[in-house]
C-alpha cells in the first residue's frame, strides 16, 4: 500500500503535497492508467497537464498542487478530496499521538503526524475531521469554525456549548 510507504521514512514528514502525490500514484495504478492517461483525463477536465506534470508530482519534484488541480484530480480519479489529502491506511509509524474520543469513526491506528500547516502537525485522523468540517484544529476558535458553516449544517448553540464543555471542541 502506498500509504504505508508514506509513513515509513522517519525523515519524510507527511505533507499535503507528498500525500497527494502518493495517493494519485496509487489511484492511477489501481485504474491501470499510465501517467499519460491521467494527464489526458486532466486535460479533458480543463487542467492543461502533460505526462511530465504527473511524473514530477509522483516523483516528489512538485512543491505544491493548486486547489483547481486538487479538485480536478479528485473528480477524474473518482475520490473525495479528503482521501487525496490525508492517508487512508494504517502504517507501521501510526499508533502514537493524541488520544481520540471513543465515538471517533476513524481507524484506531491513524495517529501519524501530518503537517497541516508549515508550523503545525496533528494526527492524520484529526486532519481528516478538520477537512470534513467536523472538528477544528488545536488552537482554532470553535465558535468561528462552526459558525462559518451554512445554516443548514450548523450545530445548535447547545451542541457547540456541549463540545466546548467536554473538551471535544479542538481548542486545546
Amino acid at each position: 500500500m502506498a500509504d504505508a510507504a508514506l509513513c515509513m521514512a522517519d525523515d519524510a514528514l507527511l505533507t499535503p503535497t507528498r500525500v497527494i502525490a502518493e495517493r494519485v500514484r496509487e489511484l492511477r495504478d489501481d485504474r491501470g492508467w499510465s501517467t499519460s492517461d491521467l494527464a489526458r483525463a486532466m486535460r479533458a477536465a480543463g487542467v492543461p497537464w502533460e505526462r511530465g506534470v504527473v511524473t514530477k508530482l509522483e516523483a516528489g519534484y512538485r512543491q505544491s498542487v493548486t486547489v483547481t488541480e486538487l479538485l480536478t484530480l479528485a473528480a477524474v480519479l473518482d475520490v473525495a478530496v479528503v482521501h487525496l489529502l490525508v492517508p487512508t491506511y494504517p502504517s507501521p509509524l501510526w499508533g502514537e499521538g493524541e488520544p481520540r474520543s471513543p465515538d471517533d469513526p476513524n481507524e484506531p491506528s491513524d495517529d501519524a503526524p501530518y503537517q497541516v500547516t508549515p508550523g503545525q502537525q496533528v494526527p492524520c485522523w484529526r486532519v481528516r475531521q478538520f477537512v470534513r468540517g467536523h472538528r477544528p484544529l488545536p488552537g482554532q476558535d470553535v465558535w468561528r469554525f462552526f459558525g462559518q458553516a451554512p445554516a443548514q449544517e450548523r450545530l445548535s448553540e447547545e451542541a457547540l456549548e456541549k463540545r466546548a464543555r467536554v473538551g471535544d471542541a479542538g481548542t486545546d
